[in-house]
């Protein structure tokens, strides 16, 4: 992730990791808060309607954005949990890889020890010598 910024109030700040993000939903809350000012300074009913209702679409729109951001971090999470699970799959296949190359080796060595005809028939051999 890149830099972190911070958009919301003082008292509840939002992590952001977009600062396109971060400008664009601060544009909006200065917007609001012009209108709402315009809105209180005037309190014409005719100037209040607009100025409410671009407040509704601002508090709608916000939480869409809260939603779609929830939505997304849940998806990152499903991914990220793929993808440990495929990385897990693949470390237990290289340990059961190396381990059967061991066994391997370990099974040539003991052949080359013992010669072609293994363990057994060396000792078997030792006791007709002794014979």
């Amino acid at each position: 992730f890149t830099d972190l910024h911070f958009t919301g109030t003082e008292q509840n700040p939002v992590r952001v990791h977009d600062p396109e993000l971060v400008k664009a939903v601060n544009k909006l809350a200065d917007k609001l808060a012009q209108l709402l000012g315009q809105l209180q300074a005037t309190s014409d009913a005719a100037t209040a309607e607009p100025i409410l209702a671009a407040a509704e679409a601002f508090a709608l729109e916000a939480t869409e954005m809260n939603r779609c951001g929830e939505v997304a971090l849940a998806r990152m999470v499903e991914i990220e949990q793929h993808r440990q699970h495929i990385m897990q799959g693949l470390l237990e296949y290289e340990m059961r890889k190396e381990q059967r190359e061991m066994d391997e080796n370990s099974r040539e060595v003991t052949a080359n020890s013992f010669g072609s005809r293994g363990p057994q028939d060396g000792v078997a051999k030792a006791d007709e010598n002794q014979a």
